[in-house]
């Protein structure tokens, strides 16, 4: 069985060096980078890389990422009858599909590569981040998660009063970001040359629908929040929190699907716009 997370990535641009300027897009840098298939020593003496990169004409894609190691393999050999050590280059990988016009990446967990699902995205983030491009342009590179946000706006919805409401945000970068909250918070972000934020709100009974509104757009941006609410009128208030609701795909290894896998991908993460 294979099983497949969606996450956001977003390539944001520094204030001090305009994107825009350079006639350049953030989707134009996700692509480049792959195309670059980096390579990187990191800890314990693994070296990860991106290779099997593919790119399909409405800018989805393929690429595998993986590390290798060099280590002694004991074989025996049958024309000389003898054991033998030899040196050996072990390199589990695993699959990656892409859509750089939304900004998806849908990575397959494999506990071999690392023991989480999140720590294969800390990777690739770190291996986008040294690619020649990202340098080039001085881009800060962000790879979340995107979480469900139906358990939560259900909460929302139900709540006798909306009491605090705290979301997160990155810089400029998701083509699908709110009016209300992520573009200016990400452009006052971005103004004062930060890399992430969070802001509070409180009131004696937040607007549902606003809170709805930012909460579904958080969710598919990659970022977080919770909410304190009243689920009855006397009853003590409550913490909830959009919390590690990871959107997964999964499927038979032997039905392994490149391009049905995107277009399960683009249709979970619509699904997420419309809670």
């Amino acid at each position: 069985m294979l099983e497949f997370y969606l996450y956001r990535a977003k390539f944001i641009k520094s204030e001090q060096i305009s994107l825009f300027s350079q006639d350049i897009l953030p989707s134009d840098i996700f692509i480049k980078a792959i195309k670059e298939k980096p390579s990187l020593s990191l800890n314990n003496n693994y070296d990860w890389h991106i290779g099997n990169v593919e790119v399909y004409q409405d800018g989805t894609g393929y690429f595998a990422v993986g590390r290798t190691k060099k280590s002694i393999v004991e074989k025996y050999d049958e024309r000389s009858k003898n054991f033998l050590e030899k040196e050996d280059d072990e390199s589990p990988h695993t699959h990656v599909l892409f859509d750089i016009k939304i900004g998806l990446l849908c990575i397959a967990r494999k506990t071999k590569l690392a023991p989480t699902i999140n720590g294969i995205a800390r990777k690739i983030e770190v291996l986008f981040s040294n690619t020649v491009i990202v340098k080039e342009y001085s881009v800060d590179v962000k790879i979340d998660y995107i979480r469900d946000p139906k358990s939560f706006i259900s909460h929302i919805k139900m709540a006798y009063a909306i009491k605090k409401f705290t979301a997160t945000f990155t810089g400029p970068n998701p083509i699908d970001a709110d009016e209300i909250f992520q573009k200016p918070m990400s452009v006052y972000l971005n103004k004062a040359n930060g890399s992430s934020g969070r802001t509070t709100i409180k009131g004696r009974d937040l607007n549902s629908e606003v809170i709805t509104e930012v909460a579904i757009s958080v969710a598919s941006t990659g970022n977080n929040a919770n909410a304190q609410i009243l689920e009855n009128k006397d009853e003590e208030l409550k913490i909830i929190y959009l919390g590690d609701n990871h959107i997964n795909i999964k499927i038979d290894e032997e039905k392994f699907d490149k391009h049905d896998i995107i277009r399960q991908m683009v249709s979970k993460y619509k699904s997420v716009k419309k809670v």
